[in-house]
């Protein structure tokens, strides 16, 4: 769980611990967790839309929190490059279909290293 940990924060964390983890990551972006569950994605973009708005860093997360998010059950390289190519994005999270936990993360660089 340790190649997760700059990925996943709290759904109740503020803007500042949003940038510090995705810094940290390198992949743009952060998945927001609920009792363990994921419940949605913050991206760079979304921090800009926030802080255009008039947010500061201590504002919380939550407004501008994605809720509708792409992610797979299995992880399926060919599919995740589909899922890439298509919509933009840096990073797909592999979750339990039941239980929405976290079980591992698809990188473009993943995908790129088979290419």
């Amino acid at each position: 769980m340790s190649k997760l940990k700059n990925f996943v924060i709290s759904d109740e964390s503020n803007l500042l611990v949003a940038s510090k983890a995705i810094l940290a990551n390198h992949n743009r972006c952060v998945f927001l967790e609920r009792d363990k569950r994921i419940i949605g994605v913050f991206s760079e973009g979304d921090l800009l839309k926030a802080l255009l708005f008039g947010s500061n860093l201590q504002a919380q997360i939550k407004p501008f929190i994605n809720l509708n998010f792409f992610y797979l059950t299995e992880k399926n390289l060919i599919e995740a490059k589909t899922l890439f190519l298509n919509n933009g994005i840096s990073v797909i999270p592999v979750l339990e279909k039941k239980t929405m936990k976290l079980k591992d993360i698809i990188t473009i660089y993943d995908v790129l290293k088979i290419y």
